[in-house]
């Protein structure tokens, strides 16, 4: 998921930057993450957009920023 995430904002930034990973964490760090938003949905949060379209987005607030 992360590659897929990462590969969606490469293309939203118009870049083809090839993403790998080593397969290692820091010292310290978690080997996974997960994400736990049920406390978000009991506030009553609910995403405007799906991470495709949220990407995108960030992309060109990114560049309009001038940020690049």
């Amino acid at each position: 998921r992360v590659r897929e995430a990462l590969s969606e904002l490469a293309r939203s930034l118009g870049t083809d930057g090839r993403i790998t990973f080593s397969g290692k964490s820091l010292p310290g760090y978690p080997p996974r993450f997960v994400a736990d938003v049920s406390a978000a949905h009991r506030l009553g949060f609910a995403p405007k957009l799906g991470l495709s379209e949220g990407l995108r987005a960030y992309a060109q607030w990114f560049r309009n920023e001038d940020l690049a």
